[in-house]
């Protein structure tokens, strides 16, 4: 992937985590394929983290969940933001600085 298009790429998956810390508290009628991801894998994605605990272990998530794992960066990001937030949140610092750094935005969750 070229680095232009991987910033951009990371950059949307920092979005993702935004909108998973604003939208975990509100009540989802329906489990779709990134509620299920997260139910069975979340702490797979903490696994990770502990054994890379930094921002590139974080992208290293998001890249491999937007490769293997088939989902878009908005739901990669989704799904590592949930993840850390239900199964590992003292890995939140990581996930602010992964958003910071792609998001444009630079929200704070």
């Amino acid at each position: 992937m070229r680095p232009n298009k991987l910033r951009r790429t990371l950059a949307l998956a920092g979005c993702g985590a935004i909108i998973a810390g604003a939208t975990l508290g509100t009540d989802i009628a329906k489990a779709d394929a990134v509620d299920d991801y997260v139910a069975i894998y979340g702490p797979n994605v903490c696994e990770v983290l502990a054994e890379y605990p930094s921002v590139a272990g974080l992208e290293g998530v998001a890249l491999y969940l937007m490769g293997d794992g088939g989902f878009s960066a908005r739901e990669s990001g989704e799904i590592a933001a949930r993840s850390i937030i239900g199964y590992c949140p003292e890995y939140t610092p990581i996930m602010q600085g992964f958003i910071n750094k792609w998001s444009t935005a630079g929200a704070r969750v």
